[in-house]
């Protein structure tokens, strides 16, 4: 992710286990609760020791804090700056989310061929992608593979859509970084880089085109984003010729912001329109109260 240059930082990253969510859980302590309240450098460096210690040997269950201070938090990614950790971003990874009429579940190996016949050998619906149609059945299920090992991952998001009344997997929605480490050359000056710069990504079969089932999806995915991490904004984009899919990410909410350049992965250009959705503006639209 898109991360604020500091001088002497390293950065980390915590991931799940086969077995449990949380493989590395990293605790700080918050502003009102120093350590250098307690005791010297020393004294606070074996107490984080013993911390990680904890969680990575899964002696207490997965999320569950050290409560060393009354207000512990616990956090899947961070900075180190001059030895402390700060806490960047909370995640919550891909998690089964339900619709009237949609699952959105984790990719498996085992939804190649539904995949590959339905979206992913296709030159219609990957024209405005940065991917080409795959050649065959074990294309698809080799991208799958890869896939499946990534979903341990806390911030790894990439959905399944799944039309509950047939069982057809028919499309895939996702949420990735998509800028670079330096925010002076990100095409998002006026938003909070901190967290980075996350990103939704879709596509559905031409047969589910123009039923609404792309924006329950992505509808469905925003409020999930915004209840379980702690980002401020997220961002969408689509083909500036490929207008019907601004039309779905208005419809849910996105406002448009700025033209950019992507570029597919063979290195042609495609301009885009971009747009943002922040945690304000959400939080206006999806009131239970309004």
């Amino acid at each position: 992710s898109t991360l604020p240059p500091r001088p002497s930082t390293s950065s980390a990253s915590c991931m799940v286990t086969a077995t449990g969510r949380l493989s590395c859980g990293r605790m700080f302590f918050q502003p009102e609760h120093s350590p250098r309240l307690f005791a010297g450098e020393n004294f606070c460096a074996v107490i984080f020791s013993l911390m990680k210690f904890a969680h990575l040997s899964s002696i207490f269950a997965p999320k569950q804090p050290i409560l060393l201070a009354s207000k512990p938090v616990l956090c899947y990614s961070m900075h180190i700056y001059n030895g402390w950790e700060e806490c960047i971003m909370r995640h919550a990874g891909t998690q089964e989310i339900e619709t009237p009429r949609l699952l959105l579940r984790r990719l498996m190996p085992s939804d190649a061929p539904m995949m590959y016949a339905n979206w992913a050998n296709d030159p219609e619906v990957t024209r405005w992608l940065r991917w080409t149609p795959h050649k065959d059945v074990a294309e698809t299920q080799e991208l799958l593979s890869a896939w499946a090992l990534l979903y341990p991952n806390e911030d790894y998001y990439q959905w399944a859509i799944v039309e509950k009344a047939t069982g057809q997997v028919f499309g895939s929605i996702s949420v990735f970084t998509s800028s670079s480490v330096e925010p002076e050359r990100d095409p998002w000056p006026g938003f909070d880089h901190s967290n980075g710069v996350w990103e939704v990504g879709y596509c559905i079969g031409r047969a589910w085109w123009g039923k609404g089932r792309t924006t329950e999806a992505l509808n469905a995915l925003v409020e999930y984003w915004f209840k379980n991490t702690d980002s401020n904004w997220l961002a969408c984009s689509h083909a500036v010729e490929n207008p019907a899919s601004g039309k779905v990410m208005m419809k849910a909410g996105f406002v448009y912001d700025h033209e950019a350049v992507y570029h597919k992965f063979d290195g042609t250009a495609i301009p885009c329109k971009c747009y943002a959705l922040t945690r304000e503006h959400y939080e206006s639209l999806y009131s239970p109260n309004e």
